[in-house]
């Protein structure tokens, strides 16, 4: 009886041991998720929207059977790192411009999107594979689509190409405008 009763009570301290393993463990990744890895004029940057943007761009790789080495991985993370930068310089900058999103036009958006998908719980599982939720899309939605209006009124309506400009490009640059032969 005596040997049942430690062998119950080490059982009941293993049990507790591996609880707080878990618990740690979860923790740490909790806190890895929420860790910044830049702050943009007092705006961080999350390590999980940086997974997020890193996990795209793995499954890209994926699609094209291509692997990165390592001195290719140390390039992408950094490129993603300014990309992730810059998109949320041109964020600022937009809601300094009092630039604002409906969210009738981020549904509309994210409407579009599900549209290509058979049924809604695959495009769940698209956004599990992708390390998100519908939430963070709608955000990153009306983020892009702030952004986008941004550089549209601010960059693009100013940029004006003369019919010369583009005939002087279009003669000094024929390679771009080769097509191969083909057939059909």
């Amino acid at each position: 009886m005596l040997i049942q009763n430690k062998k119950s009570l080490w059982q009941v301290v293993t049990f507790l041991i591996l609880i707080l393993f878990a618990l740690s463990a979860s923790a740490k990744e909790k806190s890895s998720a929420d860790k910044k890895i830049a702050v943009v004029n007092g705006s961080v940057i999350t390590n999980k929207v940086f997974d997020r943007e890193m996990t795209r761009v793995q499954n890209r790789f994926i699609k094209t059977g291509k692997t990165p080495d390592d001195s290719q991985l140390l390039t992408i993370k950094k490129q993603i790192l300014n990309s992730l930068i810059n998109q949320e310089l041109l964020y600022q900058e937009s809601q300094k411009k009092g630039i604002k999103i409906e969210d009738t036009a981020v549904d509309e958006q994210i409407s579009q999107l599900k549209k290509r998908f058979s049924c809604e719980a695959d495009f769940q599982k698209e956004l599990s594979r992708m390390n998100t939720s519908e939430i963070d899309l709608k955000s990153q939605f009306k983020r892009g689509m702030a952004v986008e209006q941004f550089i549209d009124d601010q960059i693009a309506q100013k940029i004006t190409i003369s019919r010369k400009e583009v005939k002087i490009y279009y003669d000094s640059h024929p390679d771009n405008f080769k097509q191969p032969e083909q057939v059909k």
